[in-house]
């Protein structure tokens, strides 16, 4: 039986060396190792999944599946699996940060990705109410962008407590963004 989950394993391998991205093989890969037990072998073919695709719903079922084999429950599961979130999000930002340009101003924004370095660069400085102008510059321009919300809703929890202008420019920002998405476009 080892010999065949070898053989299988270096199959799928090769079938990612032709498509790394291919999150079904990563599933099958991860499935494979689960069922032989060898949970150690699931936890890292998850993560590599992750990291190419962070909210893949069949990983995130493989590893609730092996966390509940090892005795986690419930808040223990979440938590372990919102800490993976984090690392992948601060992987992203770090080669974000490496791959963007410099910018000074949210005026001088012209993409997302810039718009998240300002926001990091401000974060630093602990800047905060331009940290929260740079994050919600990212969201104008990319909408669907979990990590601008994700820091957005981090900073105002657990960096500052927000002033009440602060805050109702926020929510108002947030309204602002539901009205767009209940207003058909057509």
């Amino acid at each position: 039986m080892e010999y065949q989950l070898k053989k299988i394993v270096t199959h799928y391998r090769k079938a990612l060396q032709i498509k790394p991205d291919n999150l079904a093989v990563y599933d099958k890969i991860a499935e494979l190792y689960y069922e032989q037990g060898e949970l150690d072998k699931t936890l890292k073919v998850c993560q590599e999944a992750l990291q190419i695709q962070s909210d893949l719903a069949s990983v995130s079922k493989l590893l609730n599946k092996m966390l509940q084999t090892l005795g986690f429950e419930g808040e223990e599961i979440t938590t372990f699996q919102n800490l993976l979130q984090i690392k992948l999000d601060y992987e992203r930002v770090d080669i974000l940060l490496s791959r963007s340009e410099t910018v000074k101003t949210p005026a001088d924004v012209k993409t997302w990705k810039n718009a998240i370095v300002l926001g990091y660069d401000f974060k630093e400085k602990k800047q905060w109410n331009e940290v929260i102008t740079a994050y919600m510059k990212a969201i104008e321009i990319e909408p669907s962008l979990s990590l601008s919300y994700f820091t957005l809703n981090y900073i105002s929890n657990y960096c500052l407590t927000p002033e009440l202008n602060q805050l109702e420019r926020i929510i108002a920002f947030y309204y602002q963004l539901i009205q767009g998405r209940l207003t058909s476009p057509y």
